[in-house]
């Protein structure tokens, strides 16, 4: 959200700027009004009345008459507030809605119980992913938990390096030794392994659900999270309940 937000280098001014909403000219006075900091390089109105299309170097945004909502990377932002308001949305419905986990059992997992494995969690992470790898030292910290880890090579290179984990003598053992690696190695892995073709239908499986980044997480109630979180945090949402609503993607009907 804040990543975004920051490309846009926006320094923010308050009132609006009075004058024609439907026309270039003006819609450009309007946000240099509003954004004296960032250099605006076209506008142009959309075919959708009151919508413009704003240039900002490499920076193509989609921007309401008023100057306020910017449609940024597939995200609206109220940027006078700093607000993603489709990340607040999403986490929203994220708190009410639920993945069946019946549907999980089609995943290939390299499991790992700690304790009495009482609690579960499904992890779809990838060997590349440096936000996979602090998370999974996290995870370390995390007692009486049962942890799924569905490997989705979503990394530009991580293919063989996941093919070379699964398809490995003792994959657990290759799991570990990658998460521990600073930079994972992306060694080579047979063409022909049952595991390894196992990873395409993590990666389907993935998409179904609306899981489109690492690590994203399900507990075992079927609740998801998307992100990394520390060992406390991890704990606390993992404890409560919540009455479900099955659903069948993450961000979408």
């Amino acid at each position: 959200m804040k990543k975004a937000l920051l490309i846009l280098a926006l320094s923010l001014c308050g009132g609006a700027f009075a004058g024609d909403s439907s026309s270039e000219k003006a819609m450009r006075e309007r946000l240099a009004a509003l954004y004296p900091s960032t250099k605006v390089d076209s506008v142009r109105q959309t075919p959708v009345e009151g919508l413009f299309e704003v240039v900002m170097g490499k920076n193509l945004a989609y921007v309401d008459a008023s100057g306020r909502y910017f449609l940024l990377g597939g995200h609206l932002y109220d940027l006078p507030n700093n607000e993603d308001l489709t990340e607040a949305r999403v986490a929203e419905l994220q708190q009410t809605q639920r993945i069946d986990r019946g549907r999980l059992g089609r995943a290939q997992t390299i499991t790992v119980k700690k304790g009495s494995g009482a609690r579960e969690l499904w992890v779809f992470t990838d060997p590349l992913c440096p936000h996979c790898r602090r998370f999974d030292a996290e995870l370390e910290k995390v007692t009486d938990v049962t942890i799924h880890n569905v490997i989705v090579p979503m990394q530009p290179g991580s293919e063989s390096a996941s093919r070379a984990i699964v398809c490995a003598a003792d994959p657990n053992a290759a799991w570990r030794d990658a998460m521990r690696e600073a930079t994972p190695g992306r060694a080579s892995a047979p063409s022909t392994c049952k595991a390894a073709v196992e990873l395409e239908g993590n990666l389907a499986l993935a998409e179904e659900l609306g899981i489109r980044g690492t690590p994203s997480l399900v507990s075992g109630d079927g609740r998801v999270r998307q992100g990394a979180m520390n060992a406390a945090d991890l704990s606390a949402w993992l404890a409560p309940a919540i009455p479900a609503v099955v659903r069948t993607s993450v961000g979408g009907s």
